[in-house]
């Protein structure tokens, strides 16, 4: 199921532009208010905004590697009144295409 759960809403946006054959960078926004997740009532709501961007480079011609940081806000995490707080992740992938 997606995290917002069954009363939630999520906007997405991605933007990407490829330089060279090897070379693509991309950004992201996003904003989600995460709902009930369990039978009955969960308030207050969960709420997150944030962002990413990232960087794909292919490199002998089968690999490919992936580094993306991301930035987001949360509000009430764990539907928690007054747990708020700023994420960071890194997110580094080495690809090997078997094509």
């Amino acid at each position: 199921s997606h995290f917002v759960g069954t009363d939630g809403e999520d906007y997405f946006a991605r933007l990407t532009n490829r330089f060279s054959r090897n070379l693509m960078l991309g950004v992201q926004l996003d904003r989600a208010i995460v709902g009930n997740t369990a039978f009955g009532p969960t308030e207050p709501k969960e709420r997150r905004i944030g962002g990413a961007v990232d960087l794909s480079y292919q490199f002998w011609d089968k690999y490919s590697i992936f580094a993306q940081y991301q930035l987001m806000h949360v509000n009430n995490r764990n539907f928690q009144t007054g747990d708020d707080g700023t994420d960071h992740l890194l997110r580094l992938e080495l690809t090997r295409s078997f094509r």
